[in-house]
């Protein structure tokens, strides 16, 4: 990861290999990718007249981004 993100990816290193993965494995570089571009699209789909508010969209990205990589499928790499 090179930029702004510095080393954006080290927390899901750090979970990854402290076992809070729950055995699932990903690539951190992915995972990190998945998020940044999950958030960077948003002024592209987002409607404020349909969609929720703010806090509520953030709520909901983070647990979709967490529960996705905490509960993935075991072997795929």
């Amino acid at each position: 990861m090179r930029g702004k993100s510095g080393n954006a990816d080290q927390p899901l290193a750090r979970c990854a290999d402290s076992g809070g993965a729950r055995g699932v494995q990903f690539s951190t570089r992915i995972a990190v990718l998945s998020l940044f571009g999950m958030m960077n699209w948003i002024y592209t789909w987002h409607n404020s007249r349909v969609d929720t508010d703010a806090d509520q969209l953030a709520g909901e990205m983070s647990d979709i981004f967490l529960r996705g990589v905490m509960t993935g499928a075991k072997g795929r790499r």
